[in-house]
């Protein structure tokens, strides 16, 4: 069964380039997004449809979900929430400023384009699935970072919550795993 999917988050190495490769040759209709458009080229070559979207910017996002929904015909299956950065410093040497960028982009970014996104993922025929890219980091604390943890923590916790606030919606844990450098994907088929 081909499913719409939207990978938010795009960057040529990592996960999201893994889960992309797999969804495509899993015959999914993908979609991915970058904030830096010249970072999908490679997705192109295998016939990837790519989208730019800054999660930050309240009009690239909406301007994202416009385009999703006309390319999905109003309908998105998937979500895959990839877009953060790590952090590391002690608590009290970092700039609240600092703190706050973390938080905007790992945390309220994410809540912010999946309630976005919640109407198309609502019609989806297969019942909406989201997956948030996130470390196991945020279960234990490590010195330096504690901050970047934080986020972490707030992914791992919140999840699973979202089945009872939106109950069309299915959320599904995605676990991609390093081993020596190499990725592997342990992504389930439905």
């Amino acid at each position: 069964m081909s499913r719409n999917m939207l990978i938010a988050g795009y960057s040529d190495r990592g996960t999201a380039a893994v889960l992309a490769v797999a969804f495509h040759s899993h015959g999914d209709c993908l979609l991915v997004s970058a904030r830096n458009p010249s970072k999908t080229a490679s997705l192109n070559v295998l016939g990837i449809e790519t989208l730019p979207l800054d999660v930050q910017s309240e009009e690239s996002v909406k301007a994202c979900i416009q385009q999703v929904s006309a390319l999905t015909g109003g309908s998105l299956d998937v979500l895959v929430n990839n877009a953060g950065t790590a952090y590391y410093m002690p608590v009290f040497d970092s700039a609240i400023s600092e703190m706050e960028k973390l938080f905007d982009l790992n945390v309220l970014s994410m809540v912010h384009k999946m309630k976005h996104l919640f109407a198309i993922l609502r019609n989806s025929k297969h019942g909406g699935h989201l997956g948030s890219n996130t470390s196991m980091a945020g279960s234990f604390s490590m010195p330096w970072q504690g901050i970047w943890r934080g986020t972490s923590a707030f992914k791992l916790c919140t999840g699973r919550h979202h089945i009872i606030a939106w109950d069309a919606c299915e959320l599904h844990d995605i676990r991609v795993g390093y081993c020596g450098g190499r990725s592997q994907s342990g992504v389930e088929e439905q």
